[in-house]
């Protein structure tokens, strides 16, 4: 299955590998068509912020002085949020993980921790 034109490119990408990835569970339907486009949409949004991230920073600093977080930080967060939902939705909880490269149970821990909120540590 194609992914939709209006894609972008690396929203294109994923929604391929979650299709075929489905299509290998014998757990796709036409109907989930939709879903893995939102997915798609959520990644490539989660991948964007990172980077405006990267470059600014998460702190921001206003005209008076004051600090603030970066609005991508939220929108990361956001993004983050409807993976998460539609990855239960599609029942690709552990395609995630290995996309995240996680195999060992105690690595799938730490990252089910982090990406709901338990572990405030800074990435490298």
């Amino acid at each position: 299955m194609r992914p939709p034109r209006h894609l972008g490119k690396e929203a294109k990408k994923i929604f391929r590998q979650i299709v075929k990835y489905l299509q290998e569970q014998d757990k796709f339907n036409k109907i989930d068509t939709l879903l893995v486009e939102q997915f798609a949409v959520a990644y490539e949004s989660f991948l964007k912020n990172y980077q405006i991230l990267q470059q600014d920073g998460e702190i921001l600093w206003s005209d008076k002085g004051n600090a603030y977080i970066h609005p991508a930080k939220s929108a990361m967060a956001q993004a983050s949020n409807t993976m998460q939902s539609l990855a239960k939705s599609l029942g690709i909880g552990e395609y995630n993980r290995k996309l995240a490269g996680f195999t060992k149970i105690e690595q799938q821990d730490e990252f089910l921790e982090f990406i709901q909120g338990g572990n405030d540590q800074k990435a490298d």
